[in-house]
């Protein structure tokens, strides 16, 4: 039974909310609750002393220290029409609870957790992700993991993952940058986005260009990016800090664990880096007459050839 399920079975039978244990082998104490008019919630009992609770849109938090010493904390939806956000949001801090170090000392966890969805919440976005941005978050970790993470260890990796705090490159090191663009197999062009993008004037930039095929169905070498962004979690087993980062970069993205990225699968086909370096097809600020700027254009890869990366 889903979540959303196991809500709408609650019946109050009375004006008090009604609770029910979500999952007796769940290391912490979690409650689905229903108020007389359909409102969702959700309950934490703990041991652990939750902060005080600040004002959010569309969600109240409450909290209370009950008779037997431990604490309340009650997440309580105030805007219908973000359910389906709200039960989202709350299957992802239940298993975010599953995988606290601590379970004695989840509230930090899972208040950090909230506050990415809030964000995104209070945006007004609804969460799901067109097809270029989720292909272009494909290709984002999958060099994350395959050729940054085996160099540079979890929480440097991490860090140097900006392209979702707004910089001009998706990865930025302290002697080096690359920028990644996925596009489909037979694309020739990819989309840059600005003058600073391949402006190799401050490190030396690589353009990282991974192809990625639609595939039906699931296969061996296939993922979806549910499983892709839970491997790469999965990889920083160990590292706290780099963990919860890797959270914040995936909401700051725009991604939140969607029933949708399940169905859609893809497998890299080729990918190729570029040194964007002198000589290379690309507007850079200097090169531009006075007044220009904010400038986008399309690069065709086929005279990029002279600068792979070998």
């Amino acid at each position: 039974m889903t979540l959303d399920q196991r809500w709408n079975e609650l019946q109050p039978a009375n004006k008090d909310d009604v609770f029910q244990l979500l999952d007796p082998d769940h290391p912490l104490d979690f409650y689905i609750g229903r108020d007389a008019r359909g409102g969702r919630s959700l309950l934490l009992l703990t041991t652990d002393t939750p902060p005080a609770p600040k004002e959010y849109r569309a969600i109240r938090i409450q909290t209370f220290q009950r008779p037997d010493g431990r604490w309340s904390l009650l997440f309580r939806l105030t805007s219908p029409e973000l359910t389906q956000l709200f039960t989202w949001l709350c299957q992802d801090l239940v298993e975010a609870g599953r995988r606290v170090v601590d379970p004695a000392r989840p509230v930090a966890v899972l208040m950090k957790r909230f506050a990415n969805w809030q964000r995104l919440m209070a945006s007004g976005h609804n969460g799901l992700m067109d097809e270029n941005r989720i292909r272009g978050l494909c290709g984002e970790l999958l060099f994350l993991e395959q050729q940054l993470l085996p160099v540079f260890g979890g929480l440097a990796s991490v860090t140097g993952w900006v392209g979702p705090e707004r910089a001009h490159q998706d990865f930025q090191m302290c002697d080096k940058a690359w920028e990644i663009k996925t596009i489909r197999p037979g694309s020739t062009t990819v989309r840059i986005s600005s003058e600073h993008q391949l402006d190799s004037k401050a490190r030396p930039i690589e353009l990282v260009v991974v192809s990625l095929a639609d595939l039906q169905s699931s296969s061996p070498d296939g993922f979806t990016l549910n499983r892709l962004a839970d491997r790469l979690y999965e990889s920083l087993a160990g590292d706290l800090e780099a963990q919860d980062l890797f959270l914040q970069r995936l909401a700051a993205y725009g991604y939140i664990r969607r029933p949708e990225y399940d169905s859609r699968y893809y497998r890299v086909t080729a990918c190729e880096a570029y040194v964007a370096g002198d000589g290379f097809p690309a507007l850079a600020p200097s090169g531009l007459p006075s007044f220009i700027s904010q400038v986008t254009y399309d690069l065709d890869l086929a005279g990029c050839k002279p600068y792979l990366k070998q």
